[in-house]
């Protein structure tokens, strides 16, 4: 089905009412802050909504959270008290893990807001745009479209999206109205200095100890062109680390200067969870979706059943061919 105008989608949320909002598991700062500020545009407009996730809020974006975030555990008592759905910044209905049985179960009417050029449009109305820098691009056009007020929640939100998902404003999906909205952002009185220290310079000595771990087991290939490394469920109890920890080191390895592809292996259980980076024309969404992934042209993710060096083995076989 194909992507849905904001029109047709302000009208599917004028025409309905008590939505469950979810995104994918693992959720990071895109996702995260979409979800709260649509869910703070849904109260604002009369409508009743929760967030309902099968993951808490990572400690280091325990900030964003102003007790809106449920979880299946700890509040089971919301499963059965919606009409509706929405889900944020996930590409295929699989990714929001355990919660899809809840809305299945449901059978209600779906909307998919998100901007992953992989979407598979599992929505009933599919609000899809690749060339957005984040989904909370996408929530800010939905504040415009019912003329929201921004307030201060809001603009941190929804910065918080746009910053996490674009490398602070340095990866190529920035756009000229990525900076518009920041812009708007900060005319409406947005101060940045805290967030971005909250975001970017509060890093727990124990992702210190792991990125220690990372290092010693960085590889190269290909002349250097190729860069790898692998940590393993022992790596993150050793150091006490959780999965959320390993957020920027896979950036890391992208931004040594001979370096055009980077993967990191992790270990989960039997399988193998992959994050992928590139530079220049290498499409890592490509590469991912050869595993049953997808994502971003230079940024991508997949899980390979498959233990972590048989995992690096076919994944180096797979870029050697797509280079």
């Amino acid at each position: 089905m194909p992507s849905n105008s904001l029109q047709q989608v302000v009208r599917a949320i004028e025409d309905r009412d008590n939505f469950l909002l979810s995104a994918h598991i693992s959720p990071e700062g895109d996702c995260i802050a979409s979800a709260l500020a649509l869910d703070s545009l849904l109260g604002k407009i009369r409508k009743k909504s929760f967030v309902l996730c099968e993951d808490k809020i990572p400690e280091q974006l325990y900030f964003l959270d102003n007790g809106r975030w449920n979880t299946l555990k700890s509040n089971p008592s919301l499963l059965y008290s919606f009409d509706n759905s929405i889900v944020v910044d996930c590409p295929a209905l699989d990714r929001i893990g355990k919660v899809k049985d809840v809305i299945e179960t449901r059978k209600t009417f779906l909307i998919n807001i998100d901007h992953h050029i992989s979407n598979k449009n599992f929505g009933d109305i599919n609000f899809v745009d690749s060339g957005a820098a984040a989904t909370g691009e996408l929530i800010y056009d939905l504040f415009q479209a019912f003329r929201v007020p921004l307030a201060d929640d809001d603009l941190r939100n929804i910065y918080v999206s746009l910053s996490t998902d674009t490398g602070s404003f340095r990866y190529s999906n920035t756009t000229a109205k990525t900076h518009e909205i920041v812009a708007d952002l900060l005319r409406h009185g947005l101060k940045t200095d805290k967030l971005n220290e909250q975001l970017y310079d509060s890093v727990p000595r124990r992702k210190v100890d792991l990125f220690r771990i990372f290092l010693a087991r960085l590889e190269f290939d290909e002349n250097g062109s190729i860069a790898s490394a692998i940590l393993r469920d022992e790596d993150l109890k050793a150091t006490g680390c959780a999965k959320i920890d390993l957020e920027g080191f896979v950036e890391y390895l992208r931004s040594i200067i001979e370096v055009q592809v980077s993967f990191l292996i992790c270990q989960q259980g039997v399988d193998s969870r992959i994050s992928f980076r590139s530079k220049g024309s290498f499409d890592v969404n490509k590469l991912a979706g050869l595993f049953g992934g997808g994502g971003h042209a230079k940024a991508a993710g997949c899980t390979i059943h498959a233990p972590v060096e048989k995992a690096k083995k076919l994944i180096l076989e797979q870029v050697r061919k797509l280079k």
